[in-house]
């Protein structure tokens, strides 16, 4: 079984949770969880709250954590176009959730930012178009 699993945020600030790290867990809807942010700045960790504190978020029906707004402010998730493109890592150690925040990769040209890469350069995408345009400049230049 994995033990870090890639989701991403929902638009209301939840975070799925897989099944099987819930199973693995014993976590179970209605559980109660203290959010603790890291010194990063971009990670937050979750352990199962015994007494209630300010702090704390309940597990869902179907197995979501939703951040409070202060919590969200204060870990920087607060803009919704900003969290279409991050994603979140959880890392399951020592019955504790570890959710960490980074970058989505999506592949787009690097020139244009079209969604359509279809090359892969040096860790770069690059179009069919921009490719072109860079193949017809390097073809018609005095490069010797």
């Amino acid at each position: 079984m994995k033990n870090i699993r890639t989701t991403t945020i929902d638009e209301m600030s939840r975070v799925l949770i897989p099944g099987d790290m819930r199973c693995r867990l014993g976590i179970n809807k209605n559980d109660n969880f203290t959010i603790t942010p890291c010194i990063d700045g971009i990670s937050v960790v979750l352990t199962r709250a015994t007494v209630p504190c300010f702090n704390q978020t309940r597990m869902d029906a179907l197995g979501r954590l939703t951040f409070p707004p202060e919590l969200r402010e204060k870990i920087g998730w607060t803009c919704v176009s900003m969290l279409d493109t991050l994603a979140v890592s959880i890392n399951v150690w020592d019955q504790t959730l570890t959710l960490r925040l980074f970058e989505k990769y999506e592949e787009k040209c690097v020139f244009c930012q079209r969604p359509e890469a279809a090359l892969r350069v040096n860790r770069m995408d690059v179009c069919k178009h921009c490719a072109g345009a860079i193949a017809a400049k390097i073809q018609n230049s005095q490069i010797s």
